[in-house]
């Protein structure tokens, strides 16, 4: 008779994950990080951080978690990701939702307090989050485009869906 699966068992681990935060972020002793596996709204979640804070109060920290194949939107909205985000724009800031490309995209920022977030879910699988403070909303791009390798992660979401279907 086989041993049962683990509930983890078609999850990335979470030290693959951690390969996948920003390099810097690895390697910097000044950086909370950490990795955790949980269970959120009965499915397995594997989940890193990296937190950095700069002396001037900035701040920008980066979460990534494996929600697994076809996350529901009960799921979702569990581990805070908006399904029904309006696109909203004032004086104060914006709330801004894109479903059209092939990573659906929360971005919200407050002028007043220089502070913001930014959701991607990457190959119907990972969520990134990333949030800012006391940084311009442009610091988000450059996070995106050169921090976090959305392509690694759609990699190892093809990789896993493979090897489950094994």
């Amino acid at each position: 008779m086989l041993p049962p699966l683990s509930p983890f068992e078609n999850r990335c681990s979470t030290n693959e994950l951690m390969a996948v935060l920003p390099l810097w972020m690895q390697e910097e002793a000044d950086v909370d990080a950490y990795a955790d596996e949980r269970v959120v709204a009965g499915v397995p979640v594997t989940r890193v951080r990296g937190r950095y804070s700069w002396p001037n109060g900035s701040l920008m920290e980066v979460e990534i978690s494996d929600l697994g194949e076809d996350p529901t939107d009960l799921l979702l909205r569990s581990v805070g990701y908006n399904t029904a985000l309006s696109n909203i724009v004032t004086e104060a800031g914006f709330k801004l939702r894109n479903n059209e490309t092939s990573s659906p995209t929360n971005f919200e920022y407050d002028y007043q307090n220089g502070a913001g977030s930014l959701q991607v879910l990457v190959a119907d699988r990972f969520l990134v989050e990333v949030q800012l403070e006391l940084l311009l909303p442009e610091s988000f791009e450059a996070v995106i485009e050169h921090q976090v390798p959305m392509a690694k992660l759609e990699e190892i979401a093809a990789r896993v869906r493979k090897d489950s279907a094994e």
